[in-house]
């Protein structure tokens, strides 16, 4: 038992990291340091892989992933380097995928409900 409190302890503590390197990323970003802001959100996104959050059933989980892949795109579309476009469009696309994962389970918030078009949008400009 001590080893699946242990398990389940690491998985809330990656959960909490890789929020709040969304967030630092994401404000980073904001300012203008998209190289900076990308290493942060990056990261995070390592940290949603590792634990499964695309398959989850766990819709918090997923949709947090969901908008650091969201953001992840739009820092990547911003910082306009070589690759940024076909970078930020793969991006964009997990991102939609799974907001529409959410849609289908039918968890996904009605705050949340925008995504889905405003990502669209991006992808069709992209």
């Amino acid at each position: 038992q001590k080893i699946v409190e242990s398990d389940s302890d690491r998985i809330q503590a990656k959960i909490l990291l890789a929020r709040a390197q969304t967030a630092l990323g994401n404000a980073i970003a904001e300012k203008g340091n998209f190289r900076e802001g990308i290493n942060y959100i990056s990261e995070a996104a390592k940290l949603y892989d590792s634990i499964g959050a695309a398959t989850t059933i766990d819709a918090g989980l997923k949709r947090h992933y969901a908008e650091n892949l969201s953001f992840f795109a739009t820092a990547t579309l911003k910082s306009k380097d070589s690759t940024s476009n076909a970078e930020a469009g793969k991006l964009y696309r997990q991102s939609l995928d799974l907001w529409q994962d959410l849609k289908k389970q039918g968890t996904l918030k009605e705050s949340d409900s925008s995504q889905i078009e405003k990502i669209s949008s991006r992808l069709a400009d992209n």
